[in-house]
């Protein structure tokens, strides 16, 4: 049971991170903002780890640990992508447009704020119980 809680926790996080991925990157395109751009690959990488965790649920703790080690690599992706964007920026240095770039911004603290509120249900009875079903 406690499992599927976990699953279904870790699935809705995903979830909200590849599509807070998808707003930030179609905002950060259309605007030409680094910051927010290396934020929405930030978010990416939030999701495939979220993902492979839910994937990982399931296995063996050899096969948790080869995942490990794909997780570490998945982590180098936004320092990549943030070095990339700010060569292309520093070549064409031209500021954001100020307003999608604070909506967007916005909207993000709020889904920061919302996401933990929204898989508090499925979780909560993993912290009463002291589990930990990562380690079994």
């Amino acid at each position: 049971m406690l499992d599927v809680q976990l699953r279904r926790a870790v699935r809705l996080v995903a979830l909200f991170n590849l599509a807070y991925f998808g707003i930030e990157f179609a905002v950060a395109t259309a605007i030409g903002s680094v910051s927010l751009f290396a934020d929405s690959v930030d978010f990416l990488e939030d999701a495939a780890v979220n993902f492979l965790i839910f994937a990982a649920l399931g296995w063996s703790m050899r096969r948790r640990a080869k995942v490990g080690k794909i997780l570490s690599l998945i982590l180098l992706a936004p320092a990549l992508a943030l070095l990339w964007t700010l060569w292309h920026k520093f070549n064409a240095p031209t500021p954001p447009a100020p307003v999608p770039l604070s909506l967007t911004d916005q909207n993000t603290v709020l889904s920061t704020r919302l996401r933990p509120r929204l898989s508090q249900p499925a979780l909560s009875p993993l912290y009463r119980k002291g589990a930990t079903p990562l380690m079994r």
